[in-house]
């Protein structure tokens, strides 16, 4: 395996988002751990047809006065370029594998004299909003499921890196 630098607090947030809703791309440099987060109408429509060469770009192309011309190279070499084999597509935590966490939340933290209440008002529509007012309306369980939760995204996380052959050296501030 690879070891890498990462910043495991953002690859966990940009899991934890479901970027179609923001028509965001986020990918991993897998040479160098390097993140890369953009809404995808951030780049000139000649660079997202690939209608321009690396050398062509210069910083005319650029849409926003906060972007760096990197950026225009960056998404040159992941979308246009030859070594878009390097970048791995950053994958969602899907809302299926929330709720599974949600439920073993549930069966290994709460209280069993609330646990089936719990759980039965959490089933069905909403489920996510219930669970939120639960913790709302039981606080001892509020830091608990945050603990629980980071804990959780970051073992999802690392597993992922694992899968692509990464063993990540974590960079997130502590």
């Amino acid at each position: 395996m690879k070891r890498l630098p990462i910043d495991i607090d953002m690859l966990v947030n940009l899991m934890d988002i479901d970027q179609r809703e923001y028509d965001a791309i986020s990918y991993l440099d897998t040479e160098t751990g390097k993140i890369i987060f953009y809404q995808e109408d951030c780049f000139p429509d000649e660079l997202v047809n690939c209608e321009v060469e690396r050398e062509e770009i210069t910083e005319d192309l650029l849409k926003y006065s906060w972007m760096r011309i990197e950026d225009l190279y960056t998404y040159y070499d992941l979308f246009c370029g030859d070594e878009s084999e390097r970048f791995e597509d950053i994958p969602w935590i899907t809302p299926g594998e929330k709720f599974a966490l949600i439920e073993e939340f549930i069966y290994t933290r709460v209280e069993e004299s609330v646990r089936d209440e719990v759980y039965y008002e959490i089933s069905g529509r909403g489920a996510f909003s219930k669970f939120r007012a639960f913790l709302e309306h039981h606080g001892e369980y509020k830091d608990a499921w945050f603990k629980f939760e980071s804990e959780n995204l970051t073992r999802i996380a690392v597993e992922w890196l694992n899968s692509i052959g990464i063993d990540p050296i974590d960079t997130s501030e502590q």
